[in-house]
């Protein structure tokens, strides 16, 4: 059930983003907001997740991503 409204929660405001922002930028915000998240569950070993060191080369990536979007986006 919880699932279910996460689920439309997702579709409503992506939907709202692609109308505001343009599909390419919002699918992208959207996978680098995903990857964001995930990293943070990882690095603080939420949920029961065994917590898992963060390298430069993790944090460069991101970066690297985020930049990525922010040219694109200019």
């Amino acid at each position: 059930m919880l699932g279910g409204m996460f689920g439309v929660v997702i579709v409503v405001g992506e939907m709202t983003a692609i109308n505001l922002l343009g599909m390419s930028l919002a699918i992208a915000i959207l996978l680098i907001a995903q990857l964001l998240c995930a990293f943070m569950v990882d690095a603080k070993g939420l949920f029961g997740m065994n917590k898992i060191h963060v390298t430069i080369h993790q944090v460069i990536g991101m970066v690297m991503m985020i930049a990525g979007v922010t040219i694109f986006k200019l």
